[in-house]
């Protein structure tokens, strides 16, 4: 820790923290939007994943929410209206059986720090 070799974090389950909803969404977006599109979605709350992705889609997003409504006005009203994305694609998630709570982190452009710790449910 003193040395910055290792990090410590918390993980919070959203579950148990009022968010109930959860759901993986990707975007197909116009090429010259993609990172606009990012950096707005980067800045809600309920988005705990923005993944680019080189795909048939764009992005893979995660979402956390109250509820399956407010998710899904969420998706309508803050995602799908977004200036360049062209289509979203939703997973709700149905029961999860495996879990990562490690996280993976880069603190630098260097791909070789990169860590990863923890398998649980």
């Amino acid at each position: 820790v003193q040395d910055n070799i290792i990090k410590i974090r918390a993980v919070v389950r959203a579950s148990r923290s009022g968010l109930r909803s959860n759901a993986i969404i990707t975007i197909q977006c116009k090429p010259e939007n993609a990172d606009d599109v990012c950096n707005t979605l980067m800045e809600y709350p309920q988005i705990y994943l923005v993944m680019k992705i080189v795909n048939n889609v764009d992005l893979i997003i995660g979402v956390h929410d109250t509820n399956a409504g407010e998710l899904y006005r969420f998706l309508r009203e803050k995602i799908a209206c977004l200036p360049g994305v062209v289509n979203t694609e939703t997973f709700i998630r149905g029961e999860t059986l495996k879990q990562y709570l490690g996280f993976s982190y880069r603190d630098t452009d260097d791909l070789d720090d990169i860590m990863h710790f923890e398998y649980g449910y």
